[in-house]
């Protein structure tokens, strides 16, 4: 799996920016369709990022994050309204961000966050990765819902 990682990472997060014609022809050139499953499955803004670099349904950092959900965030009432606020407010916060000049910047600094997340997750550090994924979310709450 670390090989996957070093991969994903590698692809996933580049340098410095493209200009903007460079991004446009990767994004679009690469870009898949959401399907049903990946909208039903959650990790919309993992899913975002990874659709905005061209990785597959299957990376790393969505495999992580969802087994994260299912194993540590399902056990208990406080993280599971935590879960059920993320899917209200996300796919929400997504379609805002797509729709703004500035989106590669966005979708790199949430990107960097779920690294982030995945790292702690592999060290075994649940709480600091619940931690830090909750306040990017919060973050972007306040950013996109001006709540």
């Amino acid at each position: 799996m670390a090989t996957i990682k070093k991969v994903a990472s590698k692809k996933a997060v580049p340098k410095k920016a493209p200009k903007k014609a460079a991004l446009k022809t990767a994004v679009v050139g690469t870009k898949k369709k959401t399907t049903k499953k990946q909208v039903n499955d959650g990790c919309y803004f993992t899913t975002a990022c990874t659709e905005f670099y061209g990785l597959p349904d299957d990376c790393y950092q969505l495999q992580t994050l969802r087994q994260f959900r299912d194993t540590y965030m399902s056990k208990n009432q406080k993280d599971i309204a935590l879960v059920k606020l993320y899917y209200r407010v996300a796919p929400t916060i997504v379609k805002k961000i797509k729709l703004t000049a500035n989106s590669f910047n966005e979708f790199e600094i949430i990107f960097k966050h779920v690294n982030e997340a995945c790292s702690l997750i592999e060290l075994n550090k649940i709480t600091q990765a619940k931690e830090l994924y909750s306040e990017m979310v919060n973050g972007l709450i306040k950013k996109y819902l001006k709540v």
